[in-house]
């Protein structure tokens, strides 16, 4: 987009939980709904696309990540 001379917006998401899945990790770790991650893994999450960021890049053999809530 740069070479049209603009940037497109990105809206912010807040990295706040939706909806937890029945028998999800995410329900066995306590996570409940409207909880807002605040960290990841030892990194600050400002928004849902930082969250997004730090999970792709964990490995593949990851089974837990340490979250502040």
């Amino acid at each position: 987009f740069s070479t049209l001379g603009f940037e497109p917006f990105v809206a912010e998401v807040p990295a706040t939980v939706g909806q937890i899945m029945r028998g999800s990790p995410a329900e066995k770790a306590g996570l409940k709904k409207k909880d807002k991650i605040l960290e990841v893994n030892h990194i600050g999450v400002e928004n849902w696309q930082d969250l997004l960021k730090i999970l792709e890049n964990l490995s593949p053999d990851t089974k837990t990540v340490p979250l502040i809530i």
